[in-house]
C-alpha cells in the first residue's frame, strides 16, 4: 500500500480517537468526574497537542481545580472540619506532592 494512503488512514484514526476521547471527557466533567475527565483530555492532548477541544476541556479542569484549591484554603483558615475533604478532592484531581502535605495537615487536626 503507498505510503500516503496509510498515513491519511492514520490520520483518520488518530482524529476519530481524539474526538471519542474529548466526548467521553466532556461526559465525565457533566457528571463532575473531573480527575475521569482530566485523563480523558490528558490523552486526547498527547495525541493531537493542537486539538481546540482538548485544549477546551484541560482549561475547564484546571479552572476546577483553582476553583477547589480556593475552597480547601479556606476551609483551612477557618479550621473547619471540611478542609480534610476540600484538600483530598484537590489531590484526587492534582496528584501534586504540595497538595498532598496540605491534605495531611488538614486531616491531622
Amino acid at each position: 500500500m503507498p505510503e500516503p494512503l496509510v498515513s491519511a488512514g492514520a490520520r483518520e484514526l488518530e482524529a476519530a480517537l481524539v474526538t471519542e476521547l474529548c466526548e467521553r471527557g466532556e461526559r465525565a466533567l457533566r457528571r463532575s468526574k473531573y480527575k475521569s475527565g482530566h485523563d480523558l483530555f490528558s490523552a486526547a492532548s498527547s495525541l493531537r497537542p493542537e486539538a481546540p477541544r482538548a485544549a477546551q476541556g484541560m482549561a475547564r479542569v484546571q479552572a476546577r481545580l483553582q476553583s477547589l484549591i480556593k475552597e480547601a484554603e479556606l476551609s483551612s483558615q477557618r479550621g473547619t472540619d471540611d478542609a480534610c475533604r476540600a484538600w483530598r478532592a484537590v489531590v484526587a484531581l492534582s496528584g501534586e506532592e504540595a497538595h498532598r502535605e496540605r491534605q495531611r495537615r488538614a486531616c491531622a487536626r
